[in-house]
């Protein structure tokens, strides 16, 4: 190799040759990493996905323990269809302490109750008494009740006595009841 062309030749084949070896290396190293850069992104995204869904779910079961304590009051609350039959004795109770006469009837229009949906039955009744008197009776029954869970839907007031001090409301409302699965 006493030929300095030659020698400069085979010089510069062998740094060409090592940079395009380099170039394919980095150019091969450069695709597994953009792949293995994109394993990355997606296995993050899982992750992120999964703490989500996670934390959703525990918000979920501290919720149902809350809806769970909500559900034993509401059954507490709420009567069963039959004790319904109980409303109209505990609501004359509840006229004489307000010094009303009042006249329950039921009015059909029922709704069933379901799993977590209770049911209803709607009523009218008719209230004869003082202005403040009536409105003390109606208050008492919305707010103070114990053993059934009315609302009213619809009143209508008008003066029943001659010098005006008496008066007659009409209220139209639903009683509700819950859910108790059938027994075979």
């Amino acid at each position: 190799m006493k030929d300095p062309k030659r020698k400069l030749l085979v010089n510069l084949g062998i740094i060409i040759g090592s940079f395009g070896l380099l170039g394919y290396g980095l150019f091969w190293f450069s695709g597994r990493l953009d792949a293995r850069t994109d394993e990355i992104i997606k296995a993050r995204q899982f992750i992120d996905e999964s703490k989500r869904g996670i934390t959703a779910i525990a918000e979920l079961q501290g919720k149902a323990v809350e809806a769970d304590a909500y559900q034993k009051r509401m059954d507490l609350i709420l009567p069963r269809e039959d004790q319904l039959l109980d409303f109209p004795r505990w609501l004359e109770g509840v006229a004489k302490v307000h010094q009303v006469a009042a006249t329950f009837n039921f009015q059909g229009g029922q709704k069933p109750a379901e799993q977590n949906v209770p049911g209803y039955i709607q009523f009218t009744v008719a209230i004869d008494g003082r202005f403040d008197s009536i409105l003390s009776f109606l208050k008492d029954i919305e707010t103070n009740q114990r053993q059934f869970l009315a609302g009213f839907d619809h009143f209508e007031l008008t003066r029943s006595g001659a010098i005006g001090v008496m008066y007659r409301m009409s209220v139209n409302g639903k009683l509700f009841f819950k859910f108790v699965p059938k027994t075979s």
